[in-house]
């Protein structure tokens, strides 16, 4: 089924039950807006915080951004190479059909959004807000808040969070990408400057406002992830990116009501960069500075 679909194992004798889930390209817009209810609302609508899928989910950024970026395979069959300074990933044309179609404004959305979930790997994770080892119902000491003030000293393990940190920079890097390379316009030819930062911003307006309210309203959401708590981790990762930290500081004294920008689906998708895929790119300096430097 797809993200987001309420439902319920019912078994009518003792039964045990195997479940999995997985994460489809096409649905990762609404994947962003499960997992930020998830956050939320925690128990209220999960029975659980899947800490290995948020792996899968870096992978897949990673793999979109060599994929798009680099051109390592094409839709042809033609198997190709993709080097770095730290590995050779050689590809064929199944690996294309598991791109995005960002000829597409559907397809550009679904690219940015599951680069949103890799820029905030630190902040939609429980684990963020809980110190190491601190389970579910144990109160926060006075020194582990402390710690978590003065060092961000949390329960991800350090090499997760390296990952976590790279992930980020190879979503940074698409978006830029995209800022540079593509053209959206709206239904009535108006083009629409830096939608990546804009959706970033509008994703993170509306996840403070919705922590306001279920606090209001008595519910926690992620374990001891006050909404003090939430607001200095977006502070952090706003600083990231230049584009994405001057929207958000332009922004009115109002939340956003909605996880999804108010954009017609009608949009318009165009690209600059229609040389032929033997040629090198433009767009591929972005991942090879990204992997073998300036």
């Amino acid at each position: 089924m797809r993200p987001g679909v309420p439902h319920y194992v019912y078994g009518v004798e003792n039964t045990i039950i195997h479940g999995g889930h997985f994460y489809c390209a096409s649905q990762m817009q609404a994947t962003v807006e499960s997992l930020v209810h998830t956050f939320i609302l925690s128990n209220f609508i999960s029975n659980t915080f899947h800490h290995p899928s948020r792996e899968l989910l870096r992978r897949i950024v990673v793999f979109w951004a060599l994929g798009l970026l680099q051109h390592p395979f094409s839709a042809n069959g033609i198997i190709g190479a993709c080097f770095s300074s730290h590995f050779l990933i050689k590809t064929s044309d199944d690996e294309h059909l598991h791109l995005p179609n960002v000829q597409t404004f559907q397809g550009l959305m679904d690219l940015i959004s599951g680069c949103a979930l890799a820029v905030l790997g630190n902040v939609l994770d429980f684990r963020t807000y809980s110190a190491p080892n601190q389970g579910e119902e144990d109160p926060t000491t006075r020194a582990q808040l402390q710690l978590w003030k003065d060092f961000d000293r949390n329960d991800i393990p350090g090499d997760e969070r390296m990952a976590i940190c790279y992930a980020r920079g190879v979503a940074l890097a698409v978006f830029g990408w995209i800022r540079d390379w593509c053209i959206v316009k709206t239904p009535d030819g108006e083009v629409v400057e830096d939608l990546p930062s804009k959706y970033l911003v509008n994703l993170l307006d509306a996840l403070v406002g919705y922590k306001d309210k279920a606090k209001a309203q008595g519910l926690e959401g992620a374990p001891h992830c006050a909404p003090w708590m939430l607001k200095a981790q977006i502070s952090n990762v706003v600083k990231c990116d230049r584009s994405v930290e001057t929207l958000w500081g332009q922004r009115t004294g109002r939340s956003s009501d909605s996880l999804r920008m108010d954009m017609d689906e009608g949009c318009t998708v165009q690209w600059k960069d229609d040389l032929p895929s033997s040629e090198w790119l433009p767009c591929k300096l972005y991942l090879y500075r990204l992997f073998c430097g300036s």
